[in-house]
């Protein structure tokens, strides 16, 4: 960091960052993405770092720790601390594009909907089957004469989601079940089979 100072200096008042230095600092990939930044541009100022932030934040906001380290850095090139507010508020936009990109629970649901069939074949249909208030199953998918329960998780599938799945499959007398999760974090019986649903 201290030879990456060399990399900083001061025009008419405000600072400026050499782009290469700057990109190769924070580990950007400038054939990933269009950041609109002149080619023939080697110094870049602080509304530059914004708009590349601000677009980072929206096509890789999974580097949410890079995007705010940059904020940092844009905090430390204005120097006002009058301009603190606004740099929070900045802050908290990138955060904003972080937890959009994360799905929610009825995003899950519509991804296994559209896509049950590319993992579980065209003999599987969704059907609705009357419920008992008390044990509402996610899903409900109909094979040949069984009728399966599906289980649905935003994150980890764990040992209580299976007990869950179970107790359904015990209260409607289901021989089959479908477990559905970012990741399996239990072992499974051989009747229950476990879909990630990033693969549908």
């Amino acid at each position: 960091m201290k030879q990456f100072k060399r990399s900083v200096k001061k025009s008419r008042g405000h600072y400026l960052v050499k782009k290469d230095a700057f990109i190769n600092l924070f580990e950007i990939d400038e054939g990933k993405i269009d950041y609109r930044i002149p080619r023939n541009k080697k110094w870049l100022g602080v509304f530059d770092l914004m708009e590349l932030v601000s677009r980072l934040s929206l096509v890789e906001p999974d580097r949410l720790d890079r995007n705010l380290r940059i904020a940092d850095f844009i905090e430390m090139m204005i120097g006002d601390v009058e301009k603190h507010f606004f740099v929070s508020n900045f802050r908290m936009m990138i955060m904003k594009n972080f937890m959009d990109s994360r799905p929610t629970e009825f995003d899950i649901h519509e991804k296994f909907e559209n896509g049950y069939r590319n993992v579980l074949g065209n003999n599987y249909e969704i059907v609705k089957v009357k419920n008992n208030p008390k044990h509402i199953p996610d899903f409900w998918l109909e094979n040949g004469d069984d009728f399966i329960p599906v289980e649905i998780k935003l994150h980890d599938f764990s040992s209580a989601h299976l007990k869950q799945l179970q107790r359904y499959m015990d209260f409607y007398k289901c021989d089959r079940g479908v477990a559905v999760g970012k990741e399996l974090k239990c072992s499974l019986p051989n009747n229950i089979k476990f879909i990630n649903y990033e693969q549908l």
